[in-house]
C-alpha cells in the first residue's frame, strides 16, 4: 500500500500544478500544450517499448512469458471493454457530425499503428543500440515522463469549469464494470494457459498498471510471474491505446474502461485526443478508482 501510495502522490502533485499553472497562464500561452502532449506521448511509447526489450531479453523467459502475458492481456482488456459495451452501450458518444474529424477508420488505424511504431523504435533501440545509446542520449524512466504528462494535462484541465471533475455514481460504475470485465477475462484466460485462479486474478489486477503489479507479483511469485505481470499491463495499454483510437469516438465508455488505471495518467491524452470531451471526468474518475484498488486486490489474491 505505501508503495501504491508513492506512486500516486507525484501523480496528484503534477496535475494539482499543472491546474494551477494553466488558471495562471493567459489561454493564448496554452496553444503549445497540444503539441507538448503529443510529444511526451511520443516520449512515452519510446521508453515503454525500451523497458519491454530489456525484460523479455532474460535467458530462457521470452517465449512462455510472451505467451501468457499476452493471453492475460487480450483477455483482460477485452472482457472489460465488451462487459462496458453490453453494460453501458454508446452512451456518451460522439454526434456523428464530430466524428469524422477524429475517428475515420483509415485514420484511427494510422494513428494506432503509429502509436506502436514509437513503442517497435523504443524496443529496437534497446535491442541493438542498449548502452551506446543511453550514454549518448540519458533517456528519462517512465515515471518522469507519465509525470510530465499528467502535469500537461492538469494545464488543459485548467480551462474546463469544475463540475467536470465530479465524482458521483454514474463516475463510479465505470470502474466497478472495468473491474468485473477484466476478473472474467482474467479467469478465461487462466483457463487457456493453465494458470492459478488466484494468480490470474492477481495478473488481472493491475490494470495496466505494470510498475506496480511486476513489483508486487515478482516479490510473491518469483521474477518469472513478475515479468508475466510487466508483458500484460503493458500490452493492456497498448490494446487499450488501439481501442481508443479506433472507436472512442463511438464507443467512449467502454474504451476509457479498458485503459484502467492507466486512463488517470498515461492514456489520459489519449482519452482527450479522441473521445468526446465530456467523457474525460469518467476517465479520471475511473482510473483514480482502479489505481487505488490495484495494490490493494493484488495483495489479496497473492495472500
Amino acid at each position: 500500500m505505501l508503495n501504491a501510495l508513492s506512486a500516486l502522490v507525484p501523480i496528484v502533485i503534477a496535475l494539482a500544478l499543472g491546474w494551477l499553472l494553466g488558471r495562471a497562464l493567459p489561454s493564448r500561452w496554452l496553444a503549445a500544450v497540444p503539441t507538448a502532449l503529443t510529444l511526451c506521448i511520443w516520449a512515452l511509447l519510446f521508453a515503454v517499448g525500451w523497458t519491454c526489450a530489456d525484460t523479455l531479453a532474460k535467458p530462457g523467459m521470452a517465449g512462455r512469458v510472451l505467451v501468457v502475458g499476452l493471453t492475460f492481456a487480450f483477455c483482460a482488456t477485452l472482457g472489460a471493454w465488451l462487459l462496458i459495451w453490453a453494460c453501458l452501450g454508446r452512451r456518451h458518444a460522439a454526434p456523428r457530425a464530430e466524428r469524422n474529424g477524429t475517428a475515420s477508420a483509415w485514420g484511427s488505424l494510422r494513428a494506432a499503428f503509429a502509436t506502436l511504431a514509437w513503442v517497435a523504435v523504443g524496443a529496437a533501440a534497446a535491442r541493438y543500440m542498449g548502452p551506446a545509446f543511453a550514454h549518448y542520449l540519458p533517456l528519462p524512466n517512465i515515471a518522469q515522463l507519465i509525470d510530465l504528462l499528467v502535469f500537461l494535462v492538469g494545464m488543459e484541465l485548467a480551462k474546463r469549469p469544475l463540475s467536470t471533475l465530479r465524482m458521483g455514481r454514474a463516475q463510479l460504475t465505470l470502474p466497478l464494470l472495468a473491474l468485473a470485465g477484466s476478473y472474467i477475462g482474467g479467469l478465461a484466460a487462466a483457463a487457456l494457459t493453465s494458470t492459478t485462479w488466484k494468480t490470474a486474478l492477481a495478473l488481472s489486477s493491475g490494470f495496466g498498471w505494470m510498475s506496480l503489479s511486476s513489483g508486487m507479483i515478482s516479490a510473491a511469485l518469483g521474477s518469472d510471474y513478475g515479468a508475466v505481470a510487466m508483458v500484460t499491463d503493458l500490452f493492456r495499454e497498448l490494446i487499450a491505446i488501439v481501442l481508443l483510437f479506433v472507436a472512442g469516438a463511438t464507443l467512449p465508455m467502454a474504451c476509457i474502461g479498458a485503459t484502467g488505471a492507466t486512463a488517470m495518467d498515461a492514456t489520459l491524452p489519449i482519452v482527450r485526443q479522441t473521445c468526446p470531451p465530456d467523457t474525460l471526468r469518467y476517465a479520471l474518475a475511473s482510473g483514480f478508482v482502479l489505481s487505488m484498488l490495484a495494490p490493494l486486490l493484488i495483495s489479496v489474491f497473492l495472500a
